[in-house]
């Protein structure tokens, strides 16, 4: 009797291919799903990814040897379910180039700078500001201290290209008098630490960007309550740097401190995608394998894996850097990209009652995207984890800490320019804070909701930079006052 269930030698082929076919598709999803991320304390990298391929693929051959033999399956079914993983998997690479190579084309190149400026006065951000420095191998920064500078220069969003757009030479960028000064502890104060019984923590908002101190929140704010107010403002730092900042001064300089209050300001615009390691970056050195390999073609090899992560649109949606939504209609004429004929970096709109202003579209886009893309993000462990430390700081130092959540101007005045695209009903960034925030019982303080009624007929933030203006900083100041300090 011929067992109809048993294998034939012309089957191995199949099997094979079968195996093959999978230990890609695994391979594939590894990298784009695995690559880099942690599972149980351990970090995925190329070597547990390449020696799990033989493994998977070990077991997917012994499976199928064992269904066939069984005669579950025959071999011209392996074969076109083989054939059909090796296409789609093709297909789908295919498909992540293709949208890469979209993104590209709808990307903006950046303008042309001539070969003869070798410096542009005016825009001296980074020659003009203090320089930030990491004190200790904690993950913070201070500034180069005994340091006063004195200077003025455009805003974020100037290029000297731009100032040959009319519009934006004469009614959007403006120059910013700007003067500061840097203590020996590398803070932006002239009042001694030991003076001020109140602290201002946060980024440059906190530090007072483009504005004299006196003219910044904080310097405003200390004249109205007639209190010295120690500024530990700090731009570009995230939640987690302002923390390991305060904590370094309570360890270093606290029996020189009496802290009653602590003003802690959190931004919209980028402390949820700022740095939250506990240590600081140390400098990359090319690994021995990348010694061993440079200028040989091992060297283009080894960069594949991190390509396929980087440009699969899975990781794109992981990521938040694109959202699925229903396409929006707007005037096909209108590019706010292209102003006067030239093109920017940053998208160009027109209110009636606002004015002309550039926005930042890295802004716009977190301004559009849903709950879930807070809910999921990667750093929103370590955000409410720095929130639960800050309690624990606020219980044994007996301060007061007091949240004061800032929108962008993106969220703020957006809606009032014309052609400017749909954001999320709801902050959710701002609602999630202020959820943590309150369920730690900090006093919390929503900066969107107090602003709101001035948004529709007050630019309360620079044409040409993502900061406030003078108008901006005096409403924070009196409703800060008004909030925190009213008796």
């Amino acid at each position: 009797m011929v067992n109809t269930g048993s294998m034939k030698k012309n089957d191995t082929p199949s099997i094979l291919l079968a195996s093959l076919s999978i230990g890609l598709v695994w391979l594939y999803f590894a990298l784009v799903l695995l690559l880099g991320r942690s599972i149980g304390g351990m970090s995925v990298g190329l070597t547990f990814i390449a020696s799990s391929i033989p493994f998977v693929a070990s077991l997917v051959f012994i499976l199928i040897r064992y269904v066939m033999h069984r005669g579950l399956i025959k071999s011209q079914q392996i074969l076109t379910v083989s054939l059909g993983l090796i296409l789609s998997l093709g297909s789908l690479i295919i498909a992540d180039i293709a949208y890469s190579l979209y993104l590209n084309s709808r990307a903006f190149e950046k303008p042309h700078i001539e070969n003869s400026r070798q410096y542009d006065p005016a825009f001296v951000g980074g020659e003009l500001y203090p320089r930030r420095f990491f004190p200790t191998d904690e993950n913070f920064w201070l500034y180069k201290p005994n340091l006063s500078v004195k200077g003025t220069h455009y805003g974020h969003f100037y290029h000297p290209e731009l100032m040959q757009s009319p519009i934006l030479a004469k009614s959007v960028f403006e120059l910013h008098q700007f003067s500061c000064s840097i203590d020996q502890h590398g803070l932006r104060n002239t009042t001694p630490m030991g003076q001020a019984d109140v602290l201002a923590l946060g980024d440059s908002f906190t530090f007072g960007w483009a504005m004299d101190r006196e003219k910044s929140w904080v310097g405003l704010l200390e004249h109205a309550i007639h209190r010295p107010i120690y500024n530990l403002g700090i731009d570009g730092a995230s939640p987690k740097q302002e923390l390991e900042l305060l904590k370094y001064l309570l360890r270093t300089q606290e029996p020189s401190m009496r802290i009653r209050k602590i003003l802690w300001m959190i931004y919209e615009g980028n402390d949820l995608e700022g740095s939250y390691e506990s240590e600081r970056p140390k400098p990359s050195s090319p690994s021995y394998t990348n010694q061993l390999f440079k200028g040989t073609l091992v060297q283009g090899l080894i960069t594949i894996p991190s390509l396929i992560k980087e440009q699969a649109i899975i990781t794109k949606l992981l990521n938040g850097d694109v959202a699925l939504r229903f396409p929006t209609f707007q005037a096909r004429d209108y590019n706010p990209y292209v102003i006067d004929g030239i093109r920017s970096w940053f998208p160009f709109f027109q209110s009636p009652v606002l004015g002309p202003r550039l926005f930042y579209p890295k802004y716009i886009e977190e301004a559009q995207q849903p709950l879930s893309y807070v809910l999921h993000h990667p750093n929103t462990p370590h955000l409410n984890q720095v929130f639960r430390e800050m309690a624990l700081l606020e219980k044994e130092f007996s301060f007061q800490v007091i949240v004061i959540i800032v929108p962008t101007g993106e969220r703020l005045h957006g809606p009032f320019y014309e052609n400017f695209p749909p954001i999320s009903a709801e902050p959710h960034f701002i609602d999630y804070v202020s959820k943590v925030s309150e369920s730690l019982g900090f006093q919390t303080l929503n900066l969107l909701s107090k602003l709101k009624p001035y948004a529709d007929n007050e630019l309360l933030y620079f044409r040409d930079d993502s900061h406030w203006n003078q108008r901006g900083h005096e409403l924070a100041a009196e409703i800060i006052r008004s909030e925190v300090f009213q008796q």
